[in-house]
């Protein structure tokens, strides 16, 4: 399973990625921690998307609303500390994107692995 993940915060995309090594047997994913980044990894055509809400100069909702066109048929799990996570789900869905799930950070190989299941 091909997966992207939008997050700036280097160490935690290092983390993420240490992860999915572990549990997939031909890991597969693309790191991004901005908006550039982002677009050139759908070129990759991920089968899910994990997008950080918080992100340096933007947001994870503002480039995933965005870029709807070309994520409309991707899965999406948001990650976030932030509270009021599962109120902005509503609103990215009401927008026609596919939000899966919500999961607040920290974000553990478990919780991962259910993601990939």
């Amino acid at each position: 399973m091909k997966v992207l993940i939008l997050d700036d915060d280097i160490p935690i995309l290092k983390y993420y990625a240490m992860i999915l090594g572990k549990l997939q047997s031909a890991p597969s994913y693309v790191l991004c921690a901005t908006e550039e980044e982002f677009v050139i990894g759908m070129q990759s055509k991920p089968d899910i998307i994990l997008s950080d809400i918080k992100l340096g100069k933007t947001d994870g909702p503002t480039i995933l609303r965005k870029h709807s066109d070309t994520i409309k048929n991707t899965p999406i799990f948001l990650l976030s500390c932030a509270d009021n996570i599962k109120s902005l789900a509503d609103e990215l869905r009401d927008d026609g994107i596919k939000i899966v799930d919500v999961m607040q950070k920290p974000i553990t190989p478990l919780m991962l692995k259910s993601i990939l299941e």
